[in-house]
């Protein structure tokens, strides 16, 4: 499994990354580098051919990002839970 080469012609993985988190960090607005990577990865994958992109793959990727923060907290509460009978 290889990415998709960037060339001149549809920019690069870097900048647009770079882009983006200045963007947000210019107007205050909380930015993950993961999810901005991953955001510039495909969407240089798609600027080449939509279908250069694994969109399996990216849906599974938005899934454990959407899961993360419930199940964070989920597996945190859980701990909580055990400590405070515990103690």
């Amino acid at each position: 499994m290889s990415a998709a080469p960037a060339g001149p012609a549809v920019g690069s993985r870097r900048p647009a990354s770079h882009e983006k988190i200045a963007a947000c960090e210019h107007t205050g607005i909380p930015v993950s580098t993961t999810h901005t990577i991953t955001g510039s990865i495909v969407g240089v994958g798609a600027a080449r051919r939509l279908s250069a992109v694994r969109w399996g793959v990216a849906g599974r990727v938005v899934w454990a990002w959407v899961l993360t923060i419930p199940g964070a907290f989920t597996v945190s509460f859980l701990a909580f839970l055990v400590v405070d009978l515990v103690s």
